[in-house]
């Protein structure tokens, strides 16, 4: 997939430049990079098959990223604290999406509301905390999420957050937001979409 990338505090340099972090990130771009349109349109199928109500393509988009990064050694739900009561129930709220070394993934495809716990997971992984023991510590948080034209063209909800929906968060945040932060948006699809009527792929014809 193509997409699109906003630093903040210096990240992309960071990751680009520094031995620590270079490998890693080199191979989650890799990873996003090989995800083309029609691996996109058959795992929807395959997600169609199993819930016919399925509309957008944010499962199938998160269980190819999974599958890819995990096969790359990624861990997938890391704990971000080790007490039990911020493991159990609603885990994804205290997971990190993904995790390997000193880089923490969160992929957001849910509502604009949630944008702002989003991009703190990756502050409460990279920051210390004086009430809680920490199961994971990163030092670098990237986010994944959908540009304006991937929602259109993968059918996602009305009320899904975007790309510019983070980067316009961050600013105003920024005072909370002490740790490097990549944003990278995907960018739209060239070869079908997702009808909103039928909820079914359509070929895009070249004129």
């Amino acid at each position: 997939m193509k997409f699109k990338i906003y630093s903040h505090r210096f990240a992309e340099n960071i990751v680009k430049d520094d031995l620590g972090f270079k490998d890693d990130y080199e191979e989650l771009i890799n990873v996003i990079e090989h995800i083309k349109d029609f691996d996109l349109e058959d795992r929807f199928k395959l997600e169609k098959q199993k819930r016919p109500n399925t509309k957008s393509l944010s499962t199938a988009i998160n269980g190819l990223i999974r599958e890819r990064l995990e096969s790359c050694g990624w861990n997938s739900e890391s704990a971000i604290f080790k007490e039990a009561e911020y493991i159990k129930g609603n885990t994804s709220y205290w997971r990190l999406d993904f995790a390997k070394n000193d880089i923490c993934i969160e992929v957001a495809f849910n509502h604009r509301e949630a944008v702002p716990h989003n991009m703190l997971k990756a502050v409460l992984s990279t920051e210390g905390n004086d009430m809680l023991e920490k199961e994971y510590i990163s030092q670098i948080g990237v986010i994944i999420t959908a540009t304006k034209e991937l929602k259109k063209t993968g059918n996602f909800d009305s009320a899904a957050g975007t790309f510019d929906d983070f980067v316009e968060l961050l600013k105003p945040y920024s005072f909370f937001i002490r740790c490097p932060m990549i944003v990278i948006g995907l960018e739209g699809l060239e070869t079908f979409y997702i009808d909103k009527k039928t909820k079914m792929p359509v070929e895009l014809t070249s004129q």
